[in-house]
């Protein structure tokens, strides 16, 4: 059964860049920085996992999507140049034969609401959006990708349908809602790690019942 990764990004990114130059960012701490990342400060790691992830939203939607041609634009067969693609390494080691490999409209969605959502983080971990944050992700990676060349395999398709429920928008929206939804489930829990600080729970049960975890 495929999974969503549960690799911590990025604060493994945060602590690469503060690693590589530590006493230059205490230096300048008070001075205007863009913190606001772009698809050039999105590593390759990065894009394996959110590839992986990309697979595991396939897999999620397949069950809840009842149109058969939008399930056919979901995923693609993976193809002999596939495998030597830098952002498919991870899905590559980890299948077994049972993960799906997605298409690169998913990959796509999938890697613009990334963008959209460490442009919404700042270094603290912290969201930068008051209320309504899924739906606010979502609105951001539709208005990115709605007039460009996404699901344009469905551009025919959704002439049957009716203007407010296009099958190549709102297969946009449900991607981009799934990859959001587990992304924030991670954020969610990244955030909590960082403002418990380390785990007790396995040492002494009344620091445990002391501290609340």
């Amino acid at each position: 059964m495929q999974r969503a990764a549960v690799v911590d990004i990025d604060t493994i990114t945060y602590m690469r860049r503060m690693d590589a130059q530590p006493e230059e960012y205490n230096m300048h701490i008070d001075q205007d920085h863009d913190y606001i990342p772009t698809y050039a400060s999105i590593s390759k790691f990065v894009d394996n996992v959110v590839v992986y992830i990309a697979g595991f939203v396939v897999r999620s939607l397949n069950s809840k999507l009842f149109c058969n041609i939008c399930k056919e634009a979901l995923q693609s067969e993976r193809m002999h140049d596939d495998v030597y693609r830098n952002d498919f390494n991870l899905l590559v080691q980890k299948d077994r034969g049972g993960l799906i490999t997605p298409s690169a409209d998913v990959i796509t969605v999938c890697k613009t609401a990334e963008f959209c959502i460490r442009s919404a983080v700042n270094p603290a971990q912290k969201l930068m959006i008051g209320s309504h944050v899924s739906a606010t992700l979502v609105n951001a990676v539709l208005m990115q990708l709605i007039g460009t060349g996404v699901f344009n395999c469905l551009a025919s398709h959704g002439l049957d349908t009716v203007p407010l429920g296009n099958h190549q928008v709102e297969l946009m929206r449900l991607v981009a809602k799934q990859y959001v939804y587990i992304r924030l489930y991670h954020q969610c829990k990244v955030l909590t790690r960082l403002s418990q600080g380390a785990s007790c729970r396995s040492v002494c049960s009344k620091t445990v019942i002391f501290k609340g975890q």
